[in-house]
């Protein structure tokens, strides 16, 4: 499964999606935010890209005197120190060569970051995230995934065991696992482009809803069929190396395939849940984040749009 997929001959049209020109990168100083910088400085030197390192502060609850005034003071201090950090940020990043800016926002992480995200036409955010288990996870989940659900925009986000990249963005491979459901089509898309623009290898998983042992060859066809259709000029069945796993056996299977990959890049869709049990119905994405030793690039079904 290894090494570059064959070329079609037929020239296939160019996704500008799957390349970003405007990157932005959610600065966050409890986080590992130089690992997530290098990525985001990695990926600006392969597609000549400019950064915006933009930080969001949340509200926090009121508090009455005397509490007030020392809380205040207390995120003065933390302003004025994360204000230092985004200049440091974005002058290394303009003496490695690279164009960018700041910008310090007021608010919900996820709404802040979608606003700027629209108003800088941004191609791709990236951040990073303490992937949180347990029932850290249960009650309070991860900002990122919940920036990657509700974000019109490619996310990537740098796991907790993600490797610190150096250079030029290039990975070997790019691995995309999806469902096979016509949603799931775009993801796939965005995956085999990306990988063609950085001259990867590409390997697709997909996860059949079947629950018997065998996976379901309609759903397979069907799901084949409409990627086609998105890849006109490419024999899909022949140059997309891909492996069907049954979803009640997806999480294993795909860490272990993860392993034995060791991928430069993951691609994969974003978990929709209801407000109820979001939490609940995020396993993989959650797992694959908090395990892979890449990025992970997280896509709506609507980011094609975008």
């Amino acid at each position: 499964m290894k090494g570059n997929i064959p070329m079609s001959t037929t020239a296939l049209p160019t996704y500008p999606y799957a390349i970003p020109h405007e990157i932005l990168f959610a600065f966050d100083p409890t986080d590992d935010s130089q690992k997530v910088m290098e990525c985001a400085k990695s990926l600006a030197k392969r597609f000549g890209s400019h950064i915006t390192v933009a930080h969001v502060s949340q509200p926090v609850s009121p508090f009455v005197a005397p509490e007030a005034m020392y809380f205040e003071d207390l995120d003065n201090q933390a302003a004025a120190r994360t204000d230092a950090q985004l200049d440091q940020a974005v002058e290394d990043l303009r003496a490695s060569g690279l164009k960018a800016d700041k910008s310090e926002h007021w608010g919900m992480v996820s709404d802040e970051l979608q606003k700027l995200a629209r108003e800088k036409s941004a191609d791709l955010l990236v951040l990073g995230t303490h992937a949180p288990r347990g029932l850290d996870r249960l009650f309070f989940g991860s900002t990122a995934e919940d920036v990657a659900d509700r974000s019109g925009w490619p996310v990537m986000i740098v796991g907790p065991k993600a490797e610190t990249p150096s250079g030029v963005w290039s990975p070997r491979e790019v691995v995309c696992i999806v469902g096979q459901t016509r949603e799931d089509v775009g993801t796939a898309v965005y995956g085999y482009h990306l990988s063609r623009q950085v001259g990867a290898a590409f390997t697709l998983f997909t996860i059949s809803d079947s629950v018997t042992e065998l996976p379901d060859p309609i759903e397979s066809e069907l799901f084949l069929r409409s990627l086609a259709e998105e890849l006109p000029g490419v024999d899909v069945a022949q140059e997309i190396p891909r492996r069907e796993i049954r979803k009640g056996i997806a999480k294993d299977c795909v860490m272990r395939l993860l392993k034995e990959l060791a991928p430069g890049a993951v691609v994969m869709p974003a978990e929709k849940a209801g407000p109820m049990h979001t939490h609940f119905n995020r396993g993989l994405l959650s797992d694959v984040v908090g395990e892979a030793k890449c990025p992970v690039i997280v896509i709506t079904s609507d980011d094609r749009s975008c």
